[in-house]
């Protein structure tokens, strides 16, 4: 992502920086060994100019003021090694947290693909395998007109058969011995007509009850089931800083602890790591500039 490339790009700002100030560090030793020796080498001529002379006293003050300007110099450059001690150190902590915060987040990206292959392997595959796929219509396979159908008709047949059988020579034989028995209840069936919507109304709701529930399941191989997220936003997120993989177990994982009190910090929009990760690229920016004008005074006093 975009924020990744940016820590990268500070880390090689710093590294280049480092290098940088190891070369002005060591010209700076070597200027610093070389004053040294010329201090002994002034040192040496004030004890040779011990005269009483007006030109004896000039010149031992000309070479005490040459002294001091060296000790002023020493002082300086000993707090300029100072300086580069402590970004030295500083440069070593921010250089290995920035290495560091990015193997965490490329192993929450690993973590998080892992949890996805876990549901593709263990709910997905399975309802795919007994015919369920994530572009299967299951319309092609159910009717939305069952009225019109063959199978429909074949039960009106069997119920006009029926219906006609009952209101005629069954009703017939029972009232032959209803002063005995009335058995003519067992013949009453309503309209045949009715008996006929009905039972057509009846399979088209369990169709339009198993189709839903068949396109739920379906819609349970999107990887971004239960969230408004899609393809195009998710590779968006990615580049923002987020950790691939993350939004797409958000809608079966939503719930561990795991995922609420962790995964879900890397998130780019309210989770607290994407913006810690944004101070340490604005820290090493910071930094950089600090190591910059560093370098700009060890090359003055070179």
């Amino acid at each position: 992502g975009s924020l990744d490339f940016e820590i990268t790009k500070r880390h090689d700002a710093v590294r280049k920086a480092e290098s940088h100030l190891d070369a002005a560090q060591w010209s700076l030793d070597d200027l610093q060994k070389k004053i040294g020796n010329q201090k002994q080498l002034v040192s040496d001529a004030v004890e040779l100019l011990k005269g009483s002379t007006n030109a004896a006293q000039e010149a031992r003050e000309a070479l005490v003021e040459v002294v001091n300007d060296e000790d002023q110099f020493l002082q300086q450059a000993g707090a300029a090694q100072e300086v580069v001690a402590r970004l030295r150190e500083e440069l070593s902590n921010m250089k290995k947290a920035s290495e560091v915060i990015l193997e965490v987040k490329t192993y929450v990206s690993v973590t998080a693909l892992a949890m996805k292959s876990f549901v593709d392997t263990a709910v997905s595959t399975p309802v795919t395998e007994i015919g369920l796929g994530k572009n299967t219509d299951v319309w092609d396979y159910f009717s939305e007109a069952v009225a019109n159908k063959d199978c429909s008709t074949a039960f009106k047949h069997q119920l006009t058969d029926f219906h006609q059988y009952c209101t005629g020579p069954a009703m017939e034989a029972f009232e032959k011995v209803k002063d005995y028995v009335d058995l003519t209840p067992i013949c009453k069936l309503g309209e045949e007509s009715k008996i006929a919507e009905e039972g057509d109304a009846a399979v088209q709701t369990r169709i339009d009850l198993l189709t839903t529930r068949l396109q739920n399941v379906q819609s349970w191989m999107d990887p971004f089931k239960g969230t408004s997220m899609t393809l195009a936003q998710e590779q968006e997120k990615i580049q923002a800083g987020e950790p691939e993989g993350l939004r797409q177990i958000t809608g079966v994982y939503q719930h561990t602890n795991f995922y609420k009190g962790y995964l879900k910090e890397w998130k780019c929009s309210r989770g607290s790591f994407i913006e810690l990760l944004k101070q340490l690229a604005a820290k090493m920016q910071v930094l950089e500039g600090e190591l910059l004008r560093e370098e700009d005074l060890l090359n003055q006093l070179r």
